[in-house]
């Protein structure tokens, strides 16, 4: 058994630089990649050259940070790195969904780290670029011919791409000032986090937890893998639903910072005991439990079906948190049978770390600083929760991976693998009880609202949208009152739009026009024009990057009805998260209605 651990070791600065590629757009042919030290921007026609470059002994142990490289630049560094099969260099990459986070580039005693800053500083570049005072370019640059060039994306001229065929020293301009920008940033970053005892590592998640250990932890605590598998089970994911499709008149809440203020509550710290007995209203157990959830508008739990969560009625089993417990209890609902309860000493040193990064974010008028507190009180609850199955990418390895943990062979000498990893911070009822008790501060918002009368709308993850006349308040954990809607129309789980705006939010989709929006409404595909993700071009048995159309539709709003009109047959549609009526409101599902489906 491993302990999570106070960290006491020297703390270091990361030797870090910053690149970026500029390349026509549909052809993704490569103009030029720039880098930055600190001191010197520099500039490669290919990502060839720039590794050749750079790759060097002077750059030893350094790493390369681009913004959503992960996605897009490393695509070419990994071209460039197939193609050459430069003997002695192996390639070891972390994915994460469909990005590349972070990638080592090792030859003898020579390691580079390739890494995607967008999972450190978890904004656009031109937003962070503004919290600096400095504005990101190539918006003011247009053709002489502008818009009969044709340099546009989907085709909005708003959006122009005029940028990326400008002549060389302007393009050069640009992408010096947006590696500044990135290199500002990491390094005013590492300041803050250096001010408040830790140190920048290569991800937000990362560093928190590193701050975490240095600067608040004041005791061990044990960390049992056996423990972990049992809590997953218990750690399931916020609140995310559609529970009327459409608003003329609403308002938009947001709990001040839920996770954190879920944090400055007592955790589940050191495993005391464990038997098949629950005493109401303790709060720091984990317990295998079959529950009754009465018929109510707003169930108080969630259940995975399939790998999909649903908030459904009836009875059913699994291991839950205290706060589930209560929360089953004060909504009217029964606990049938205890089949075990574990206990665990109260853990309360994440109530500091809260607290003062809170207060110092609340008092600092620092636009950069308040990005920097904001990730760190986010990011710090679900390491404890991090998975330790992972999947990676080899290249040339020196000798190839083990049979067993090969996922697929891409082509010779390029893997991706499985692996698993050995988490010295994973206390995973941590990570269980904070989602639930930050899922339970919306679910009595919820109920709130129904009891005045309110209708809600919307809910995802720490916001809902109702009609109901809420309390709100600045204080950590309270409700504010973000905007006033004056329609909304909401599709899907992360696609809906409200005005005044109109504002659009469309997740896995590019950024839709009103027109898209309403076709997607209707049944109707949109075409989306990117790049291959390089896990799917890589698949394929292709290294160069290229660009696809994509037809994406959705139909889980849609009626059965709906969908034999439109040519699909009712049962293909992806069931929603609740059962919609034909007077627009909806109702939960019954456990048992669920898992008939699932039968299908």
């Amino acid at each position: 058994m491993t302990s999570l651990k106070r960290f006491r070791g020297k703390r270091e600065r990361l030797r870090f630089l910053t690149y970026d590629l500029e390349w026509i757009p549909r052809e993704l042919k490569v103009r030029l990649v720039g880098v930055f030290d600190g001191q010197r921007y520099r500039r490669y026609p290919t990502a060839y050259e720039f590794l050749r470059g750079e790759l060097t002994s002077a750059n030893r142990n350094c790493v390369f940070f681009a913004h959503a490289g992960g996605l897009a630049d490393v695509q070419f560094i990994l071209e460039a790195f197939i193609e050459r099969d430069a003997p002695g260099f192996q390639l070891d990459g972390h994915w994460s969904g469909s990005s590349l986070v972070i990638c080592s580039i090792k030859r003898g005693r020579n390691r580079w780290t390739f890494v995607d800053s967008f999972w450190l500083l978890r904004d656009s570049l031109a937003k962070i670029g503004a919290s600096l005072g400095m504005v990101k370019g190539g918006a003011d640059y247009f053709c002489p011919s502008f818009p009969h060039c044709g340099h546009e994306t989907s085709g909005r001229a708003d959006k122009s791409t005029c940028i990326f065929y400008a002549p060389l020293p302007i393009l050069a301009d640009y992408n010096a000032l947006d590696c500044r920008i990135l290199y500002a940033a990491i390094q005013r970053f590492e300041s803050e986090v250096f001010a408040l005892g830790g140190s920048l590592k290569m991800t937000i998640a990362s560093t928190a937890m590193h701050l975490f250990r240095s600067a608040f932890l004041k005791r061990d605590i044990p960390i049992d893998k056996f423990l972990n598998v049992v809590a997953r089970q218990a750690y399931i994911a916020s609140r995310v639903e559609v529970i009327r499709r459409t608003c003329d008149s609403a308002g938009y809440y947001d709990i001040n910072s839920s996770f954190p203020w879920s944090m400055t509550k007592p955790q589940p710290g050191r495993l005391l005991s464990s038997k098949a007995h629950y005493i109401e209203g303790e709060r720091l157990v984990l317990v295998d439990a079959e529950v009754s959830i009465p018929e109510t508008y707003v169930p108080p739990v969630p259940m995975r079906v399939d790998g999909r969560v649903f908030f459904p009625t009836g009875r059913f089993r699994r291991w839950f948190v205290g706060e589930d417990l209560e929360l089953i209890l004060d909504a009217g609902g029964a606990i049938l049978k205890v089949f075990d309860a574990m206990r665990f000493e109260p853990f309360d040193d994440m109530a500091a770390y809260v607290t003062i990064i809170y207060e110092m974010r609340r008092r600092t008028t620092d636009p950069f600083r308040r990005l920097v507190y904001k990730y760190l009180m986010n990011s710090l609850y679900g390491k404890f929760g991090e998975g330790e199955e992972k999947s990676g990418l080899l290249v040339h390895p020196r000798k190839p991976p083990d049979e067993e943990d090969i996922v697929k062979v891409y082509r010779a000498g390029v893997y991706q693998v499985r692996k698993d990893v050995d988490l010295k911070h994973n206390h995973v009822p941590i990570a269980a009880n904070i989602t639930a008790s930050s899922r339970a501060k919306l679910t009595r918002h919820m109920w709130e609202a129904t009891k005045s009368g309110g209708e809600i709308y919307y809910l995802d993850t720490d916001s809902l949208t109702t009609t109901a006349d809420l309390p709100v308040s600045d204080q950590l954990g309270d409700l504010k009152r973000e905007f006033d809607i004056d329609k909304g129309t909401f599709l899907a789980p992360k696609l809906y739009r409200i005005h005044p705006g109109p504002k659009i939010r469309a997740k896995g989709f590019r950024s839709l026009t009103s027109e898209e929006f309403d076709r997607l409404a209707e049944g109707d595909a949109v075409s989306i024009e990117r790049m291959i993700r390089i896990r799917e071009n890589l698949g394929s048995g292709q290294i160069k990057p290229r660009e696809r159309t994509y037809v994406k539709r959705t139909l889980s709003h849609l009626s059965p009805e709906e969908l034999d009109r439109l040519g699909f047959h009712g049962e293909r549609a992806i069931r929603p998260k609740r059962d919609m009526q034909s007077d627009g409101d909806s109702r939960p599902w019954a456990f048992e209605e669920l898992t008939k489906y699932s039968e299908k």
